[in-house]
């Protein structure tokens, strides 16, 4: 990474955008491990990296990925996928809690798309446990409702056009946005 850096003379915003998921319903070990390394360990290998290049050179941005399953408690379908994005999101709470503890100029990002109704998506629709386009009451067009959490939010592209819902904390984004 430090090479790929240093070729582009600098960064000062850094995005994280990998993972993967797996539908898991007999919990066997390879499809677990498999999320583990890549939604934890890489995620984690490339935080710290960005976080001690930024903390180097004084400052700057680093936005990852995680999911509306980051706070959805649990999947019945996909456990260590909700897991792992549990993890990227509460990482990212401890690193931009230790730039301010560390009084830097790091700014964290964690960006937690929703449910986006796609094909790919439409043959594993209960990953989170819930199923897109059930309706959650009266006023709703479509919602999903998350077991135990009550959390609602809306599969999108259900309607054809291209959307996103995104769940995103940090201050540096009101900053941004003025």
């Amino acid at each position: 990474m430090a090479a790929f850096v240093e070729q582009l003379g600098g960064v000062d915003v850094m995005v994280y955008n990998s993972g993967v998921g797996h539908f898991n319903k007999n919990i066997d070990w390879a499809p677990e491990e498999n999320t583990i390394a890549i939604n934890v360990s890489g995620f984690t290998e490339t935080a710290t990296w960005a976080y001690r290049y930024f903390r180097e050179r004084g400052g700057g941005q680093f936005v990852g990925m995680s999911s509306m399953a980051s706070i959805i408690l649990g999947s019945p379908t996909a456990p260590a996928y909700a897991a792992s994005k549990a993890f990227i999101s509460s990482y990212m709470a401890s690193l931009r809690a230790k730039a301010k503890y560390d009084k830097l100029l790091i700014y964290i990002t964690d960006v937690r798309p929703g449910f986006v109704d796609t094909a790919c998506s439409r043959t594993k629709r209960d990953v989170l446990g819930c199923l897109p386009g059930k309706s959650s009451g009266p006023n709703s067009a479509s919602y999903c409702q998350a077991p135990k959490s009550g959390i609602r939010y809306p599969p999108l592209g259900t309607d054809g056009k291209v959307g996103a819902f995104l769940a995103v904390s940090d201050q540096s984004v009101r900053r941004l946005l003025g």
